[in-house]
């Protein structure tokens, strides 16, 4: 499996600043697509700055909270559909779970799993 990156760019005051922010995304957020302005941001950035600096670390923590806020959102609203793309994204979002614990403390509840007669159980 081939990582994408650049889909998600980094914007100040709507001045295109990178658009291959590993230190933003977290790594098992990759398949996000979109766009992130952050005026506190200088435009001249640095890995290492995007690595220390305490906005960036804020900004992605947010990003990984608004995934998961997001994914139970659909889960309690729109299950069927959720289930549907499930099997597409549930590498990614196990993998998240391994990888962040607040990110499994959010979605813990909305794991599912597939049983054999093709039932979704949590």
């Amino acid at each position: 499996l081939e990582a994408t990156e650049g889909q998600v760019k980094l914007y100040n005051n709507q001045v295109f600043v990178a658009d291959n922010i590993k230190e933003v995304i977290p790594d098992f957020l990759l398949l996000l697509k979109g766009a992130i302005d952050c005026p506190d941001l200088p435009l001249n950035v640095s890995r290492s700055f995007l690595q220390k600096d305490k906005d960036v670390i804020k900004i992605s923590k947010h990003i990984v909270k608004k995934v998961a806020d997001k994914l139970v959102g659909l889960y309690k609203n729109e299950r069927e559909n959720f289930n549907n793309f499930w099997k597409d994204i549930q590498i990614f979002i196990k993998y998240g779970c391994l990888r962040d614990e607040s990110f499994y403390e959010n979605i813990k509840d909305i794991i599912i799993f597939r049983r054999l007669n093709g039932e979704y159980i949590t």
